[in-house]
């Protein structure tokens, strides 16, 4: 069976979609896989959180357009965003996509920008499935609607296309300008407006709960100080130490990420049909 590509994409920015990418590429090499990341968005943010800004001015200054880049931690690859690939991608269309991913990894997580141009179409009429990171607030639910248009029409253009996973919500930084009772508002409409937008369903689930929607695959909690602490160390949350000023309770919180993020690799494995290595003793 070829490596499922798995595309994360809102056409909302803000809403974790970079950092739900990274963290479960990490993870899903945490637990055995070859894993290629993707970054096919424009702002370049998955790379930066690889490798630093001076490696992406180094590469963009270079004409050659780059192969994957091995992380050397446990076969975890990235492609970054350079703009020649890009190029490539709009001129040949999805299908030599696949071919050149799928020889390089057991899993393909591709990290997509906010617009809805050519490339963009063209990777969701390839990918296998696509996650859809969520806010819960008006916007949220609102930009859902959009996305929904948006995936129908690269279904109908390339006459199919991705197949939903699900969805995952980062829960809420408390702000003193906005109650606590306005984002429950808000995290009781997505369930209902998930089905309607973007599996095409005529009811909804209106104020069911997203932790007992089989289509949520994850909430997430608000890390806070950990994740510029992570940024800061270039490594994912989980594996932050105490040499990375993780202790006390920024040590329990990097260790309750991982359980989170393993959690919810642990859910989209199964969905996509794949054996984690780590688990089934390969």
């Amino acid at each position: 069976m070829s490596a499922p590509i798995i595309a994360f994409f809102n056409n909302r920015g803000g809403v974790g979609k970079t950092t739900l990418v990274y963290h479960l590429a990490w993870m899903f090499s945490d637990l055995g896989l070859r894993v290629v990341a993707v970054d096919l968005d424009p702002q370049a943010d998955l790379t930066a959180s690889f490798f630093g800004e001076e490696f992406l001015e180094k590469l963009w200054s270079d004409s050659r357009v780059p192969s994957a880049i091995s992380i050397v931690y446990n076969q975890l690859y990235l492609i970054p965003w350079t703009p020649k690939r890009l190029e490539i991608y709009d001129s040949v269309g999805p299908v030599s996509f696949r071919s050149e991913l799928s020889e390089n990894g057991d899993i393909i997580l591709v990290d997509l920008g906010t617009d809805f141009g050519r490339i963009n179409r063209n990777i969701l009429a390839d990918a296998d499935y696509f996650v859809i990171p969520v806010a819960p607030d008006i916007f949220g639910v609102q930009r859902m609607r959009s996305v929904g248009v948006d995936l129908r029409r690269s279904s109908l253009e390339h006459n199919g296309g991705a197949r939903p996973l699900g969805y995952v919500v980062q829960q809420h930084s408390v702000r003193l300008d906005r109650p606590l009772s306005s984002y429950d508002k808000w995290l009781a409409k997505i369930p209902g407006e998930f089905r309607r937008s973007i599996l095409g369903e005529s009811a909804g689930q209106e104020g069911a709960s997203v932790k007992d929607d089989p289509w949520c695959l994850a909430l997430l909690k608000h890390y806070h100080s950990l994740m510029p602490m992570a940024q800061e160390a270039q490594k994912p949350m989980f594996h932050l130490t105490a040499a990375d000023g993780a202790i006390g309770a920024h040590f329990q919180a990097a260790q309750s990420a991982g359980k989170d993020f393993e959690k919810l690799a642990k859910r989209i494995a199964e969905r996509a049909g794949l054996r984690l290595p780590q688990l089934s003793g390969a």
